[in-house]
């Protein structure tokens, strides 16, 4: 395995919590897509020990279920406009990349319950699902999570 570093890019469904180690925070490389072999799924590390005013970064996370349970992802932040605003989660499990979507995104359902029966619990021991960013939020020094209902 290559050592993540600065150049490192890769589609948002590969990144593993080694890629979080080295870096806590992930940015969408939109300004390159026209490379071959890229698209919108692509990102790349960003060089801050803070999670940065954008829209739309990856943030390393702790989860805790309902029941107590703990898990290691990161979570989706919007930092544009007045407070964070986190929209989505992924708990990265060994090889499983669970997806903790919004009620309102496509397949909800779906991953809903795969997200369930891979972790091996009910809907109200694992919710609400409480979070806890690795890193600070710039000029939101305070904010250090939520839950995802």
């Amino acid at each position: 395995m290559a050592a993540v570093n600065l150049k490192t890019r890769k589609p948002v469904d590969q990144l593993t919590l080694d890629d979080f180690a080295a870096y806590p925070v992930w940015e969408y490389a939109s300004d390159e897509e026209g490379i071959r072999g890229r698209d919108e799924t692509w990102v790349r590390p960003v060089d801050a020990a803070l999670v940065p005013k954008r829209s739309y970064t990856h943030v390393a996370a702790d989860f805790t279920t309902a029941s107590g349970k703990q898990f290691a992802g990161f979570v989706t932040v919007s930092t544009l406009e007045g407070a964070p605003d986190v929209c989505q989660g992924v708990i990265l499990l060994g090889r499983e990349y669970l997806f903790v979507s919004n009620r309102e995104a496509f397949g909800f359902n779906e991953s809903r319950d795969r997200l369930l029966t891979t972790l091996g619990l009910t809907e109200p021991e694992t919710f609400p699902l409480s979070f806890r960013l690795r890193v600070p939020v710039a000029g939101r020094a305070k904010y250090q999570g939520g839950a995802l209902p």
